[in-house]
């Protein structure tokens, strides 16, 4: 079988060392695996998927069974990039572990850690040291508010797009963060499912603790169950200022109507019978 591979051009004054066989033929059976340079095959077969990898410098242990890469290491799966300083691969576990600051990402995600071990039969990785997810959309759906997601580990299946996160896990998106012990993340639903001490704060003010949540990612919106307290701060609106009390007036004069003086008549006692005067 002729084996065809694409490589970059020798630098200028470059020098290229013929490699033993016993270091070839190894090789060989790991392109053959699909896991070393992209082979030009007529017809893919069925069941079977394809492996780009990407190296400054790439050599093979016989004894160990393992291919070393070394330099802008970079691992391409389907529509999942992973990168790495240094990598080393076991051809016969089908296991390979990444060092020196890895990432992994996917059309609207990323996800960084220090270090990672991936079981490429499985299409399963697991992540440690300072992990972060950044996802801004959905696969195929629009950008919305940047929600990351940080824990001490994942154990990560890009396949299907699914995320075990243990360890203090913490989300936040805009104003909003929640904590808790575990959480479950799901790319395509884009929720996160957290249980374990869960606590949601929003501002600086409102709070809320649960056995379990659901955070829906691009709604931006959270749903607590389980032994539910929380405190929400309301504001009120201000209250209408009371008239300030009008200034005493001066008692008004009684105005009378004008009467013409009329002097009164003097008129005597009329004359009775019997009267004295």
């Amino acid at each position: 079988m002729n084996v065809r591979a694409a490589c970059s051009p020798e630098p200028e004054g470059a020098f290229f060392t013929p490699m033993p066989r016993g270091i070839l033929l190894p090789l060989i059976m790991v392109a053959l695996l699909g896991l070393a340079l992209p082979v030009l095959a007529q017809k893919k077969p069925e069941n079977t998927r394809e492996l780009k990898i990407h190296a400054d410098r790439m050599d093979y242990d016989e004894t160990s069974r393992q291919v070393r890469l070394v330099g802008h290491v970079r691992i391409e799966s389907g529509d999942t990039v992973m990168t790495a300083p240094y990598a080393r691969y076991h051809t016969e576990k089908l296991v390979a572990e990444f060092q020196g600051g890895v990432r992994v990402a996917q059309p609207g995600s990323t996800l960084v850690g220090n270090r990672m071990k991936v079981w490429y039969g499985e299409e399963r990785a697991l992540l440690s040291g300072n992990v972060r997810l950044l996802t801004e959309r959905s696969p195929g759906g629009d950008h919305r508010t940047p929600a990351v997601m940080t824990c001490q580990e994942l154990e990560y299946a890009w396949a299907r797009g699914i995320g075990e996160a243990r360890g203090q896990v913490k989300v936040r998106q805009g104003n909003r963060r929640a904590f808790s012990d575990q959480a479950h993340y799901d790319r395509k639903a884009q929720t996160i499912d957290m249980t374990g001490n869960v606590r949601f704060e929003q501002g600086q003010d409102d709070w809320l603790t649960s056995q379990s949540a659901r955070i829906h990612l691009e709604t931006e919106t959270i749903v607590a169950s389980g032994q539910v307290v929380g405190r929400f701060l309301i504001e009120q609106s201000a209250k209408t200022p009371a008239p300030e009390a009008e200034s005493t007036l001066p008692v008004p004069d009684v105005l009378e109507p004008e009467i013409p003086f009329v002097p009164v008549e003097v008129v005597p006692p009329p004359g009775l019978p019997g009267l004295e005067d």
